[in-house]
């Protein structure tokens, strides 16, 4: 949190990414990230998961994780964009290397 505060004073992104450790992410959606986003919402800024905003997710679970990306409006929209365009790129990636696993396979 108080990383937080220190973004929504002087500006910049926060980031608690998911990891190879933890592909869904740490933080638990409606206990820690959705509060967050909201008090940055709240400032200007917005939160986002890295590909959609952080509010916009309907939980599966009460302890639902994931990845947070906190900042400015400006900031979090250029994350999204990066961030989106390299999960297509990584799938397209995957989805190639496993076609060609199961051509090799038959």
């Amino acid at each position: 949190v108080p990383d937080i505060g220190q973004v929504l004073t002087y500006g910049g992104v926060f980031t608690y990414p998911a990891l190879k450790s933890s592909p869904s992410g740490k933080l638990r959606l409606l206990l820690e990230a959705n509060p967050v986003a909201l008090i940055a919402e709240q400032a200007g800024g917005a939160g986002s998961n890295g590909t959609v905003p952080l509010r916009s997710i309907k939980p599966d679970s009460l302890t639902q994780r994931t990845p947070l990306y906190i900042g400015g409006k400006k900031e979090i929209a250029l994350a999204q964009k990066y961030l989106s365009k390299r999960f297509t790129d990584l799938s397209l990636r995957l989805s190639t290397k496993q076609e060609t696993k199961k051509d090799c396979m038959l």
